[in-house]
């Protein structure tokens, strides 16, 4: 299980994402994400830029309320031209210990 630690800046990343057909990086794709609790919206949508041969970032912000020990799911939706991908992530968060 991934953590998410409260109270910080989260770096997110999807990727790299490769055309099946040509194997080219996929660089024009819209992907967003969406932290979920027990399938109710959590924060704001996340918008996840190209940044690099078919790789995508986005944050999740230091701000986003989560509650300590709670699971959630990243829900991440990549849209290119009609083909879609889809992936839901467990996570827990944590206070940073360090």
């Amino acid at each position: 299980m991934r953590n998410i630690f409260i109270g910080s800046d989260n770096l997110i990343s999807l990727g790299p994402l490769t055309d099946a057909i040509t194997g080219n990086p996929v660089t024009t794709a819209t992907v967003t994400a969406q932290i979920k609790l027990q399938g109710v919206s959590v924060g704001d949508p996340i918008t996840l830029t190209h940044v690099s041969a078919g790789l995508y970032r986005g944050n999740i912000d230091d701000s986003t309320a989560l509650l300590p020990g709670s699971q959630y799911h990243l829900e991440i939706t990549s849209d290119n031209s009609g083909t879609k991908l889809f992936k839901k992530i467990p996570f827990v968060a944590i206070y940073d210990s360090e």
